[in-house]
Order: structure tokens, then C-alpha cells, then sequence
């Protein structure tokens, strides 16, 4: 299985090979693009790992394959952050409609399991939804069982030859890129 545990581009380039989807294959990115990406070594093919094969075609020695429009990584990700703030804010809908004070206990019951104690991501969406209400949102908010993942396909970028902030930058993403360079920033002053 591939880094998403679904039937991914990792998983196809295992099947056919690398130099076989480097030479013979168009890939594209989304339903709606109309350029293929271009791929000169195996190495290229690396980033695209967690993509999820919506489409492919083979004819002979040539084909093509279409990847979802974002990695299964991110796509997850996003729709169990989206589940919650549903959850919240139906919870806040409530509290306004009955006219009741929102109560942290209450809201947290809704997002967790087993009545576990909450992980950081969903502490911070229960106090978004608490202050701004319908206007919450998820940006910026991580799950760690995600980054397990993304951290898996940094460290496979990074030993197959790829720049340290080139793939951490695409793994994460530029804001969480600006963070850890401010972190080492900040780690250097403080060693002065």
C-alpha cells in the first residue's frame, strides 16, 4: 500500500515502474488541467505519491493518469477538521437558538472519542467556534495523525535527493514553512 493506505500514485509507479511513467505516460493533476506534469527522474514522481488515481488509460506502451486535485493526505485531513466544525457549530447554533451559554465541556463531548482529552487542533477549533461562531474556521489547524503521513513523505523526499526546504515546503505548506524557519531563527538568538 502507498503512503494514503488507497489505491495512489505510489502504488502505479510501483505497478509500472518509474522510468515507465517518466517515459510513457502523460500525468495530469485535477480534472480540469490540460497540461501534463513533467517529470525527468524518479525522484519527480516522489511528491505526487499520495495523490489518488481517479483515472488511468493504457494503450500499448503509452498512457495516462489523472490524480485527484489534492493529496488523500490533505483531502482527509480537511474533511475530519470540516466534520468537527460542523459538529461546533451546529453546538453553537443551539446554544444561541435556546439562548444557553455555550459550555466548553459540552462542545468538546461532541469532538472527541471516548471522552479522551482533546489533542491541541481541537482544543483551539472549540475556542474558534466559541468566539467567532459561524464565522470559524479551519485554517491553520493541523491533525497529528496527518502529519505522521506528511512526515513519511518528507523523509522519502529529503533521502531520494530533494532540497530539505523544498520538500518541506510542499509537504506542509508556506505558513508552516515561515513558522519552522522563525523557530530556527529564534533557536540561534537565543544560543547567542
Amino acid at each position: 500500500m502507498g503512503l494514503s493506505g488507497k489505491c495512489d500514485f505510489q502504488d502505479t509507479v510501483e505497478i509500472y515502474g518509474a522510468d515507465n511513467i517518466i517515459n510513457n505516460f502523460k500525468v495530469y493533476v485535477g480534472e480540469h488541467r490540460i497540461v501534463p506534469l513533467a517529470f525527468k527522474e524518479p525522484k519527480d514522481l516522489i511528491p505526487y505519491y499520495p495523490y489518488i488515481v481517479w483515472l488511468m488509460g493504457k494503450n500499448n506502451d503509452s498512457g495516462t493518469i489523472w490524480l485527484s486535485e489534492e493529496s488523500f493526505i490533505d483531502s482527509e485531513e480537511r474533511g475530519w477538521l470540516e466534520w468537527d466544525l460542523e459538529y461546533l457549530k451546529r453546538y453553537w447554533k443551539r446554544c444561541k437558538r435556546k439562548k444557553v451559554p455555550w459550555d466548553d465541556a459540552e462542545a468538546k463531548k461532541l469532538i472527541s472519542f471516548y471522552n479522551w482529552e482533546l489533542p491541541e487542533h481541537k482544543k483551539q477549533l472549540v475556542e474558534r467556534v466559541k468566539t467567532f461562531g459561524k464565522k470559524a474556521t479551519t485554517k491553520g489547524l493541523h491533525d497529528p495523525s496527518h502529519d505522521n503521513m506528511r512526515k513519511e513523505l518528507y523523509d522519502l523526499m529529503v533521502s531520494a535527493g530533494w532540497d530539505d526546504d523544498i520538500s518541506y515546503r510542499w509537504i506542509y505548506g508556506w505558513e508552516r514553512w515561515l513558522d519552522r524557519e522563525r523557530e530556527k531563527k529564534d533557536e540561534g538568538n537565543n544560543q547567542k
